[in-house]
């Protein structure tokens, strides 16, 4: 792997990046891979004084590298005038942030979470549920009797409800505030 070689602006940003306490950690992390490697060119070293693989260094390295022709073009801009520190710094920060990681596609809708909140927020006999209270089980099974959604798991549903979105959902779907 050929040393990478920052700018006087990119060393800037990814130093503050680093020293940010907003910062998450990992951004953080890579920042500092990039400052080290770009100072010592050593992926070993590197990778022993941030406790990672030299795999990770050189992942990382390898995806500034390929990144160059944009990182030219923000460096261009910013020295032209034509972008702002805020906004250079913010692209650096996404070039260091995680890949998007294959998974199972959302199906559940806004309106159907809203919809599921609803219901959970009104009475079981209103829902034609023959019970006082919901639990997460009949909660579940009257979801998929509306027809709300095919399928869903009683921890599924229990997570829309522990979103603190109850109130917001419900007056949504049913036009008037909660009563409780």
């Amino acid at each position: 792997m050929k040393q990478i070689t920052l700018t006087q602006n990119q060393t800037k940003f990814l130093s503050d990046l680093t020293h940010a306490s907003t910062s998450p950690q990992g951004i953080v992390s890579r920042a500092g891979l990039l400052l080290d490697y770009a100072v010592s060119g050593n992926k070993t070293i590197v990778a022993s004084k941030h406790g990672v693989g030299r795999d990770t260094v050189r992942r990382w390295c390898d995806r500034w590298q390929e990144a160059q022709p944009d990182l030219d073009r923000l460096e261009a801009a910013y020295t032209e005038g034509l972008l702002s520190a805020v906004r250079y710094r913010r692209e650096l920060e996404a070039l260091l942030t995680d890949a998007l990681r294959p998974g199972h596609p959302t199906i559940i809708t806004e309106e159907q979470k809203a919809r599921i909140i609803a219901l959970a927020t009104d009475k079981p006999e209103n829902a034609n549920v023959p019970i006082t209270h919901w639990t997460g089980d009949t909660l579940k099974d009257a979801v998929i009797a509306k027809g709300i959604v095919p399928t869903i798991s009683r921890a599924h549903v229990s997570r829309f409800l522990k979103q603190g979105r109850i109130t917001a959902a419900s007056e949504q779907v049913l036009g008037e505030p909660e009563h409780r």
